[in-house]
């Protein structure tokens, strides 16, 4: 893949520019495809990832940390039967960011059955009394990925 180092970088109008929100994800973050990796017997495997910003409440914090030191087992394996393959938190004082991969053709197959189940219900209700219900969950934008050494691709 050549890089196109000739066009501009945008204006700082269209820098500003928040992204439109895509289709909605577990825990409310976006669907986007990010790259492809080989799967078992050499079958191409599309690959989502999708990053969302939240704010918790200042009196929840310690709460948090300790639903995720114990996430509920039934949850875990839902979200692997939906194709879900990686989440991580990232917390830093009341921001948190929260990350997740997962195989695309697997979640998109599984991602309404799974909003409707009553333990992942049951869990998003759980972690939006954590939220600071005054700031709005941010979405981010891939607009890069380096590819790893195994040689997988960026669509």
């Amino acid at each position: 893949m050549t890089a196109n180092y000739s066009k501009s970088a945008p204006s700082q109008d269209e820098a500003a520019k928040p992204a439109a929100e895509p289709a909605a994800h577990p825990a409310g973050q976006p669907a986007e495809v990010a790259a492809s990796s080989t799967g078992t017997a050499g079958t191409a495997v599309l690959t989502g990832r999708s990053l969302v910003h939240y704010r918790l409440r200042p009196e929840t914090v310690q709460a948090y940390i300790r639903y995720h030191v114990h996430v509920w087992p039934e949850l875990l394996t839902l979200y692997r039967e939906a194709g879900i393959t990686d989440i991580s938190c990232f917390l830093s004082g009341l921001d948190l960011v929260v990350y997740v991969q997962y195989e695309q053709e697997r979640y998109e197959a599984a991602k309404e059955t799974l909003s409707r189940n009553p333990v992942e219900m049951s869990w998003q209700a759980l972690m939006r009394t954590l939220h600071d219900p005054h700031v709005l969950p941010q979405y981010f934008k891939e607009v890069y990925w380096m590819p790893s050494a195994a040689g997988e691709t960026s669509p």
